[in-house]
């Protein structure tokens, strides 16, 4: 015979419903609970309550700080009312370019293999000095 059930009593799920509203994980509200997170994930499964009071603390906690975030974005805040669009309503910070070339078409252009380049036109492209294998081999020598 197995051990008995370790169920979860009424003063336990509301303490689960509290912990949950304040976002702590679930592992943690089976620290405190002492639990392990394989007992909480079965007695979810069999034990009316325990699943719905993890749900509606969470519920709670975000209307919670939803409510808080919208009076604060309604009090002025840009930073809230900038995340609230973002997060909920799909505003984006992003641009779009598109470049064309001449009546609308592609714009024409080379692909070219760097190895292919001369030292002239690498410096060129890069802006700066390109040492030569012989000034390499110089400043290795000295």
């Amino acid at each position: 015979m197995g051990r008995p059930k370790k169920l979860i009593d009424e003063r336990a799920l509301k303490e689960i419903e509290r912990m949950a509203s304040l976002g702590m994980s679930q592992p943690d509200i089976c620290l405190v609970l002492g639990i392990s997170e394989s007992t909480l994930l079965r007695r979810k499964k069999d034990q009316v309550g325990v699943l719905h009071a993890l749900k509606k603390g969470r519920a709670e906690g975000l209307q919670k700080v939803a409510g808080a975030l919208m009076k604060a974005a309604m009090s002025g805040s840009v930073a809230a009312g900038i995340f609230i669009l973002k997060a909920q309503y799909g505003w984006k910070e992003t641009s779009r370019t598109e470049l064309t070339g001449a009546k609308g078409r592609a714009i024409k252009h080379e692909h070219q293999n760097i190895r292919d380049l001369s030292e002239n036109q690498l410096e060129e492209i890069a802006g700066l000095p390109v040492a030569t294998n012989e000034a390499l081999k110089n400043r290795l020598e000295n």
